[in-house]
């Protein structure tokens, strides 16, 4: 994998994300080639992954006020990386 901003860290190069995105990554890469205290995991260890449409807009406590993240496949699809920023 390529974590391009941990490595651009590494290297003393400028910050080219969002600060609280370039925030997250630390400056320097574990002996496995992963940022140093990031972990592999499988994707259903981390989040409930469930199927179906996209939640009632009309309901506030399944959006929270954008501290719920929803993904659908196709925002999976369209990962450039190892990291999913944002969805639609």
């Amino acid at each position: 994998m390529d974590f391009g901003p941990t490595r651009t860290k590494a290297e003393g190069g400028a910050p080219y994300l969002a600060p609280e995105l370039w925030d997250l990554f630390p400056d320097a890469l574990d002996d496995e080639d992963k940022p140093v205290g990031w972990e592999n995991s499988e994707i259903g260890k981390e989040v409930d992954a469930v199927g179906g449409g996209t939640p009632s807009t009309k309901i506030e406590e399944y959006w929270a006020g954008g501290a719920y993240n929803w993904a659908t496949p196709k925002d999976m699809s369209r990962l450039q990386g190892p990291v999913l920023f944002n969805t639609e």
